[in-house]
């Protein structure tokens, strides 16, 4: 038996040690030798930062999650607070959580989730403001973190599958993009062959760009920065973006239109330039009538409390429908 709190690691092979002070965490572990406590309870280096850009999330429960990484395709499983619990193989790391789930007396989630997809060449850390503020509001909400810097969105689009398709079968999936998320999110309906089988209940579009980036087409006239900002670059141009399939029409889609001041900043340098392509795409209201546009004075969209709390609203809305 292995005996562990928050301060100690014990080992005994029958009994718990006795005259031991156990503190406010404490979890039982039967094992055939104390190998799993080495490798679980007595690593030093088994904090993490969360992959926010090496690591794309495969699996997803009440705050753990398996990931894998991008160039080595092995899998680790991290708690809640981001520390490494295992490493190996998928199966590896979901059996060790089967175990913790029971040790831990982890509770079932709640029936709805909301997916959070952030924008391109983004972390999971830029969306923490709208997922706490969610929390506040009781809903239950997780980030998907992928790698927009090192993959295409394929790639991304089949990693976000598997992600959903992981979730429990009772699940009411309901997604909130940010930026180029949207596309992603589109690229996804487009290689799922039945998206009614994913649960998908609704959709909230955080200043999409549906219909490509301008910005991104001029920054891809470059070889150098191709190579830096990756694959999925020529992903958002527009024609690409507009080659994508569109959401389907019996879904519900609202967006959010809220530009901060670094987009308005560089639309304003840009459109000075005689050499800047002036492409005009279609305008977002040609994807859903159902936008609602706000003003910011600040910097990042996520810094807009109002902007924030309107996604919750239409979360809400789409809950009790």
């Amino acid at each position: 038996m292995i005996i562990y709190d928050t301060d100690n690691v014990f080992f005994s092979d029958d009994k718990i040690f006795k005259n031991q002070k156990v503190n406010s965490f404490l979890i039982l572990f039967f094992q055939d030798s104390p190998r799993f406590a080495r490798r679980h309870f007595m690593r030093f280096d088994f904090f993490t930062l969360g992959g926010r850009f090496f690591w794309e999330d495969i699996f997803y429960y009440q705050g753990w999650r398996i990931q894998r990484k991008i160039n080595t395709k092995t899998y680790r499983l991290l708690d809640s607070h981001d520390i490494r619990r295992e490493e190996g193989a998928f199966e590896v790391c979901k059996d060790t959580l089967l175990k913790y789930i029971s040790a831990c007396e982890i509770p079932t989630p709640p029936k709805d989730i909301t997916i959070i997809i952030h924008g391109f060449a983004r972390t999971k850390k830029s969306v923490k403001k709208l997922k706490d503020t969610m929390y506040k509001k009781n809903i239950n909400a997780v980030i998907f973190n992928y790698c927009s810097l090192s993959t295409d969105l394929k790639h991304s689009a089949e990693t976000l599958f598997s992600f959903v398709k992981n979730l429990p079968d009772s699940s009411n999936v309901y997604f909130v993009t940010i930026g180029a998320g949207c596309l992603l999110l589109r690229k996804l309906f487009e290689i799922c062959d039945n998206y009614r089988l994913l649960n998908i209940k609704g959709i909230v579009n955080i200043n999409p760009i549906n219909s490509g980036s301008d910005f991104a087409f001029l920054l891809s006239r470059a070889s150098f920065i191709r190579k830096i900002l990756g694959p999925m670059l020529l992903n958002i141009t527009p024609s690409e973006s507009m080659r994508l399939t569109k959401i389907p029409q019996d879904m519900p889609l609202f967006l959010i239109i809220s530009p901060s001041k670094i987009s308005v900043f560089f639309k304003h340098m840009f459109s000075r330039l005689e050499s800047f392509p002036q492409l005009s795409p279609p305008a977002e209201a040609t994807y859903s009538p159902n936008i609602k546009e706000m003003q910011t004075h600040t910097w990042f969209p996520m810094n807009n409390e109002n902007m924030r709390i309107s996604c919750v609203e239409i979360l809400k809305d789409l809950m009790h429908q």
